[in-house]
């Protein structure tokens, strides 16, 4: 398209996201201490910028609200964040009882 002059490209913020939500119904994602840290490590545990590369090229614009920031009156830019680390997330999860076995998949607390 840029090569065309037939074509003009527009650079704008969109207001369309792409989140993920959790079932809290389920025990494993329950609103409790073993929920919250099973959330918090899964949140450590995404690769967003490499997501973001797949998915969209490169063009999206990583946001830790599910509010785009062209909502203006409802984005917080004050929340908390989750970069991407894996020792933070295996500290949530030994943290509320998860341990390891030899073969490294993950166990859950009796």
């Amino acid at each position: 398209f840029e090569q065309n002059d037939k074509y003009g490209l527009a650079d704008s913020l969109m207001t369309s996201i792409h989140y993920v939500c959790y079932n809290m119904d389920r025990d494993l994602f329950a609103d409790n201490e073993q929920g919250k840290a099973v959330r918090r490590a899964m949140a450590y545990a995404v690769p967003k910028q490499e997501a973001i590369e797949v998915a969209t090229g490169g063009t999206a614009t990583e946001i830790h609200s599910c509010f785009s920031k062209g909502l203006n009156f409802w984005y917080n830019e004050d929340v908390e964040s989750f970069n991407l680390d894996l020792e933070a997330a295996r500290s949530e999860l030994e943290a509320v009882g998860f341990s390891w076995n030899d073969d490294g998949r993950i166990l859950m607390p009796a």
